[in-house]
């Protein structure tokens, strides 16, 4: 009862969002509109590259960059990872929930003040928003403020570093390069392909 609900056509809702934006709260449209207003009130925030994604339904949850592939900056260092951070955000939340694990919804909560912390800087921000900071730079700063939040674990996207005595990473041997790997008390997850050409998926132990 406490809900409002209104029906509006996908033009006038465009409309409304560049208008008055603090007027939505949930949006529910088909997949084509729902994707086309994604991107727009993500670039109202200041990016495309700063908004969560996840396809959820009660069995399963796929999380990737809501702003889908950039080949035309891949491997520059370039795209704002920020996006894919907050969608292994969210699909951890979804986790927590999906199987009562309280330490993910902890993990999740981490990763999301880590975010929002570097993004209030102008110094910590990456380019695309008046900063400068590349793809590595950026994350780097993420994970040294999920880890000044003194939580265990460590963020790893795209470049090597741990922090925790629970954190580290998984590799083949003599790989000079460890695959980018999420590791959360007893939980996995691995990160891959920044700049939109990625998934997020469990890994085992």
């Amino acid at each position: 009862p406490d809900v409002t609900y209104e029906e509006m056509i996908v033009d006038a809702a465009a409309a409304h969002l560049v208008r008055n934006p603090e007027a939505f709260d949930v949006l529910c449209a088909t997949n084509l509109f729902g994707d086309i207003l994604s991107d727009l009130v993500s670039e109202l925030s200041g990016s495309i590259g700063l908004a969560g994604s996840i396809n959820a339904s009660e069995r399963l949850c796929c999380a990737q960059a809501q702003h889908g592939s950039a080949p035309d900056i891949a491997g520059q260092d370039a795209a704002n990872p920020t996006s894919m951070i907050l969608s292994c955000a969210m699909m951890l939340d979804w986790l927590a929930r999906r199987h009562a694990r309280p330490a993910l919804a902890e993990a999740a909560g981490a990763i999301e003040a880590a975010v929002e912390a570097a993004l209030a800087r102008a110094e910590t921000r990456t380019r695309d928003l008046g900063g400068g900071l590349g793809t590595k730079a950026f994350t780097e700063v993420v994970v040294a403020g999920v880890g000044g939040l003194g939580r265990r674990g460590c963020v790893l996207v795209g470049v090597r570093c741990a922090t925790g005595p629970r954190a580290r990473t998984r590799s083949g041997e003599g790989s000079p390069e460890p695959p980018p790997v999420w590791f959360w008390g007893d939980t996995t997850f691995r990160v891959l392909g920044l700049g939109g050409q990625g998934r997020v998926g469990r890994v085992p132990r």
